[in-house]
């Protein structure tokens, strides 16, 4: 499936995604509700009138109405263009999902996100990562990578594994990189000074997405050799947490057939992650998913299917096809059609009998 088709027709009946969260665009009159094609319609005869027809003025008043109502438009245009400003811009520095998007990958980095905002209140400084281990399969011959590898190895570095993925925080004022290493996974600098062991070499580093805080000084070679994202407190640490929070009482309040708060929960997430990111981003995926979910177990089906539907177009349009998140929203489609179809079998039995 291509990533850039604008529209995935997931089943016949199935609508884009765009019409099933988006309101209509039509301009209509606010005291008649007619369309306004209608209005252009009256428009163009006006022009066919005579020049020498008198011109009727506009009372004072409504005129005044007519510029308050147009002043109030606009302002409503330049609102909305920059909340989808924001929200592009939260998505560039949100989380990164190219490489890597699931369950372990989100706790791994909420809990990295814990301990940036940990130092940052307690004045500590170091350089936390959150990557696969990789260090353990690079050649231990080159000696700068030698000595970042000894250096995260250290019994003072805090060190924690979730699933895959491994947690460093070196707690240190100043940390050397070496001018070439490969972190598959993502760097947070904590108020901390960073440069590269020899200021005369090329300098080569690969990651995900490098964090600095305000406070973080950077050595100007460094600086323009590597891409960073300013430390946002609300977007990157604030947010991940109260959506991490929401889906685990969702999953705890449908495991306690309490489904009405399940969606409840679900609901809040949805209005978070869309205020945030806008319409298309893995976290509304995530959140319309547990919704489907919490309808599904409710036995509102046809609502499942819709919030299913809403999640596998979003993983798709992101992750293309072959993804786990998409396998996993094919199969809960697959599973609610087949309870619904049970369902109504087992009705018109009863009806029969």
């Amino acid at each position: 499936m291509n990533e850039d088709d604008d529209k995935i027709v997931l089943f016949p009946h199935t609508v884009p995604f765009e019409t099933l969260i988006t309101p209509s665009r039509e301009i209509t009159d606010e005291r008649t509700g007619e369309d306004s094609n209608t209005d252009q319609q009256e428009s163009n005869s006006d022009q066919d009138m005579k020049a020498d027809q008198p011109i009727q003025q506009l009372p004072k008043e409504k005129t005044k109405k007519h510029q308050s109502k147009g002043v109030s438009n606009l302002n409503r245009i330049r609102n909305e263009e920059k909340k989808d400003e924001m929200t592009d811009n939260n998505i560039i520095n949100s989380l990164g999902f190219k490489k890597f998007w699931d369950s372990n990958w989100r706790k791994a980095n909420v809990k990295a996100c814990k301990m940036v905002e940990k130092m940052i209140k307690s004045n500590e400084k170091g350089l936390i990562t959150v990557s696969k281990d990789t260090f353990e399969m690079q050649d231990k011959d080159d000696n700068n990578l030698y000595l970042f590898t000894t250096l995260i190895k250290n019994d003072n570095t805090e060190k924690k594994k979730v699933g895959e993925f491994w947690i460093y925080n070196i707690k240190s004022k100043l940390v050397i990189l070496p001018n070439n290493i490969n972190i598959d996974g993502n760097v947070y600098a904590v108020n901390c000074k960073l440069q590269c062991q020899h200021e005369n070499e090329n300098i080569e580093i690969a990651f995900q997405q490098f964090f600095i805080s305000k406070d973080t000084i950077i050595d100007n070679k460094l600086r323009l050799s590597i891409s960073t994202i300013q430390w946002n407190t609300n977007l990157h640490y604030e947010i991940p947490v109260r959506l991490k929070r929401l889906f685990k009482q969702s999953r705890k309040c449908s495991k306690n057939k309490q489904f009405n708060e399940a969606i409840s929960h679900c609901k809040k997430a949805v209005k978070i992650s869309t205020d945030t990111f806008g319409f298309e981003h893995p976290y509304i995926a995530d959140a319309k998913n547990y919704l489907g979910i919490a309808y599904d177990k409710k036995g509102k089906y046809d609502k499942a299917i819709e919030c299913y539907e809403q999640s596998l177009y979003i993983r798709i349009r992101l992750f293309g096809v072959n993804h786990n998140d998409v396998s996993t929203a094919y199969h809960n489609l697959g599973v609610v059609y087949y309870k619904k179809k049970y369902m109504i079998k087992q009705l018109n039995i009863m009806k029969h009998h």
